[in-house]
């Protein structure tokens, strides 16, 4: 995919949650990745559904967000918009 900065500035990425890993038995964690727009981050829960289910909320919420700061996530063969909907909920 490829992030379109509101100031025009092109960007190839990927969207990416890490596998949850079990850290304790009271805490996990999961990698979120949006390549291309920052830094990976990593979510923690108090087990590896939760962990994932932060990740994916996260996701969806960063990516929301730079739509909605005047963003676009393109589809890399056709500039269309990537359906966020879709993929997230």
């Amino acid at each position: 995919m490829v992030f379109l900065f509101p100031g025009g500035q092109r960007r190839s990425g990927r969207i990416a949650l890490g596998l949850p890993e079990l850290l304790t038995p009271e805490e996990a964690r999961c990698t979120v990745v949006l390549e291309g727009m920052q830094p990976p981050t990593l979510v923690h829960g108090s087990s590896t559904l939760q962990a994932l289910a932060l990740a994916l909320r996260l996701a969806r919420t960063r990516l929301h967000d730079f739509i909605a700061d005047g963003g676009r996530v393109l589809e890399q063969e056709d500039d269309s918009d990537v359906e966020l909907d879709a993929i997230f909920g």
